[in-house]
C-alpha cells in the first residue's frame, strides 16, 4: 500500500484514505502502525525541547520521558480498542488492523506540524501565547475530526449512529482507565501485603 499516498490523503481527502484501507484491508502492515506511533512519540519529545521555554508546558529539565510516552499513547490505544470493542458488538465493519491503521493517520495533523508550531514559538512572547495554545488546539480538533469521520466512514454509520458510537468509545476509554488503575492499586496493595507478612515472618524468626 503506498503510504505516502494515504499520508497526503490524510491530510487533503480522509474520506478517500478511509475508503482506501478499508478496499484495501488484506494489504494493511504493521510497520507504517509502528512507523507513525515512533514519529508521534519523537516529535513530542522534539517539542518538549525546541519550545519556547515561556510557552512549554513541560519544560525540558523536568520532562519525564517515559511519563511523556503514557501521555501520549495510551488516550490514542485505549480509544482504538474501545472503539474496536464497540463496533464489533454494534454491527461494525472494520476489522482492528484497518482500525489502527487509519487512527494513527489520524495523528498526522500533530506529526506533521508540531514541530513548525514549536519552532514558532521562538519567536512569539508570552503575550502572543494564544497564537500558539490556538494552532496546537487547531490540531487536536483537527485530530478528533478525523478520528469522528473514521468511524462513521469505516462502519457506513450514519452520523447520528457514529455520534452516538464515538459517546460509547468515550465512555469505554474512561471504563478501561479505570478498570486499569483499580488493578494497579489492588496488584500494589497485594504485595504490600506479601511484603507485611515477610517482615512479620523474618522478625518471628529472628526471636
Amino acid at each position: 500500500m503506498d503510504n505516502v499516498k494515504l499520508a497526503l490523503l490524510t491530510v487533503f481527502h480522509p474520506s478517500d484514505m478511509f475508503l482506501l484501507v478499508k478496499r484495501r484491508r488484506s494489504k494493511v502492515r504493521p510497520l507504517p502502525v509502528l512507523l507513525l506511533l515512533t514519529l508521534f512519540l519523537a516529535v513530542r519529545f522534539a517539542a518538549i525541547y525546541i519550545t519556547h521555554f515561556p510557552l512549554a508546558d513541560v519544560q525540558p529539565d523536568k520532562a519525564n520521558l517515559l511519563l511523556e510516552t503514557a501521555i501520549m499513547l495510551v488516550p490514542i490505544l485505549t480509544w482504538t480498542l474501545s472503539i474496536y470493542a464497540i463496533t464489533a458488538i454494534m454491527g461494525g465493519e472494520m476489522t482492528f488492523s484497518e482500525l489502527m491503521t487509519v487512527n494513527m493517520y489520524c495523528l498526522l495533523p500533530f506529526i506533521v506540524f508540531t514541530i513548525p508550531i514549536s519552532l514558532l514559538s521562538n519567536i512569539l512572547s508570552t503575550s502572543e501565547s494564544a497564537l500558539y495554545t490556538g494552532l496546537h488546539t487547531v490540531c487536536i480538533i483537527w485530530i478528533c475530526v478525523l478520528l469522528f469521520a473514521a468511524v462513521k466512514t469505516m462502519n457506513n454509520y450514519s452520523f447520528s449512529s457514529a455520534v452516538g458510537i464515538t459517546a460509547l468509545g468515550i465512555v469505554g476509554m474512561l471504563l478501561i482507565w479505570c478498570v486499569v488503575i483499580l488493578l494497579a492499586i489492588l496488584t500494589l496493595q497485594f504485595f504490600c501485603f506479601l511484603q507485611s507478612l515477610w517482615l512479620e515472618f523474618s522478625i518471628s524468626t529472628l526471636k
